[in-house]
């Protein structure tokens, strides 16, 4: 797992440094010990190391959290903590009990044994996203996807390591993720004002759904677009994957000319380098 969640931060670091900036530090040991004292489970291994790394994938505030001061974190959170595919956020460990009406409720029979536990979701309400199964047995740590009135689907990846792992891949691929069942998804990685979104190749939207963004001109059919948003003009524009790729590998003083593949219209104005628990509120 921490090799994985190795590659994506240094992913986010070089790409979307506004997403870096806002991850948080680890979760408390005595926080992750109390949550699955209440939900009466045992978070499987990957989770639970990915909460001794990171505190969930955002600011706490994007989840209706107030940072704690030993944090080191601003008060407010900039709403990038939904940086997985499909704008899936981890939110911190201490809102995870806030989700134990998820994905278990849900067309099921009511089963006392079942310890479903939903992890991340697309919003702090969590009514769509991930849940891993706690349940002992030969099923325990799958990773399975719930919706709000659908049934939970189990074994879309067979534990969250695999899950991290295909996330980091697709990032480095300037691909959608690709499940269990062979089906590939078709949100692919771009940047939002430094900031980590998945969305369609086309046209990449903010978390708002702002369409105000625009592709290069002349993206080539079926290349992945990558938006790039520059703070000084304020006006967003994308450069495609395999553009912003070859730029980061020819950056290097003198040889911008050793790729004949680039042009400096191309790359101009590219800006890669970043400039008390209280209950939450939904």
């Amino acid at each position: 797992m921490a090799g994985a969640w190795a590659r994506i931060e240094a992913w986010l670091r070089q790409h979307a440094p506004r997403s870096y900036r806002m991850l948080p530090p680890p979760a408390p040991e005595a926080d992750i010990r109390e949550v699955e004292q209440e939900l009466d489970l045992t978070m499987p291994p990957g989770l639970k190391a990915f909460y001794r790394l990171r505190n969930g994938t955002g600011h706490p505030a994007d989840f209706g959290w107030t940072p704690e001061p030993e944090t080191g974190l601003p008060p407010q959170g900039q709403e990038t903590a939904w940086l997985l595919p499909r704008k899936h956020g981890i939110p911190p460990v201490q809102q995870l009990p806030y989700w134990d009406e998820g994905p278990q409720t849900i067309g099921r029979p009511d089963d006392p044994m079942v310890r479903y536990l939903a992890f991340a979701a697309t919003d702090r309400s969590g009514p769509y996203g991930l849940f891993t199964d706690c349940t002992p047995g030969p099923g325990y740590g799958r990773i399975g996807t719930f919706e709000e009135v659908g049934i939970p689907k189990l074994g879309v990846w067979p534990s969250f390591t695999d899950y991290l792992i295909e996330v980091a891949d697709a990032l480095y691929e300037n691909r959608g993720v690709e499940y269990a069942d062979g089906h590939q998804d078709k949100k692919v990685p771009g940047l939002v004002d430094q900031a980590l979104v998945w969305d369609g190749p086309a046209h990449p939207r903010d978390r708002n759904g702002h369409a105000s963004h625009r592709p290069v001109a002349g993206t080539p059919h079926g290349v992945p677009a990558t938006g790039l948003v520059s703070h000084g003009s304020g006006q967003p524009t994308f450069f495609h994957a395999q553009t912003v790729s070859a730029f980061l590998q020819c950056s290097k003083p003198g040889s911008l000319m050793k790729n004949p593949s680039l042009s400096s219209s191309r790359i101009w104005g590219t800006n890669l380098m970043p400039r008390s628990r209280k209950a939450p509120v939904f």
